[in-house]
């Protein structure tokens, strides 16, 4: 939203001091007008670099998946559907780091999951599944992280029904 903010705050810069410098020009005052538009320009410049170099959370939560696909392409393989959990221990991991040192020691590929929110990356290794979940914010939330509290949920009933 800040974003957004100052960009419209630049550009309507932009368009006053542009405005400003053909008013100059009407009225024959050249001096003022140069430097009205070497000032319309820099506004120009500024605007045009801020819309360049901020992205949005969308386009950088891409460019980061993407960055961390280019650098471990062979580590990873592309899924679209999540693998079954539900007779596997689940571990989470506290970072990616961690996730590719466990596939490099046991020689396992990590697969992963994009959507629009959220990145998972899963390493099944026997009877224990190591996950890892990127979000785009923090806020968002994951299919797996649903999958995985149902399991658990699951898993507490049939531990209840066991006792019983």
């Amino acid at each position: 939203m800040k974003k957004r903010i100052i960009i419209g705050v630049l550009t309507l810069l932009f368009i006053i001091s542009l405005l400003v410098s053909m008013y100059f020009i009407l009225i024959s005052e050249i001096p003022l007008f140069m430097v009205s538009f070497v000032i319309c320009t820099i506004l120009f410049i500024i605007t045009v670099n801020f819309i360049s170099t901020n992205k949005t959370e969308a386009e950088q939560f891409d460019k980061d998946i993407d960055n961390i696909v280019k650098k471990n392409k062979r580590k990873l393989i592309r899924t679209y559907n999540y693998p079954d959990l539900l007779d596997k221990k689940i571990i989470k991991v506290d970072n990616l780091e961690e996730l590719f040192n466990k596939s490099k020691e046991t020689n396992t590929r990590i697969h992963y999951i994009k959507t629009i929110y959220t990145c998972s990356f899963i390493l099944t290794i026997d009877n224990d599944s190591y996950v890892y979940i990127i979000k785009r914010k923090d806020d968002d939330i994951s299919a797996l992280e649903i999958i995985i509290k149902d399991i658990e949920i699951m898993k507490k009933k049939d531990i209840e029904e066991l006792k019983e």
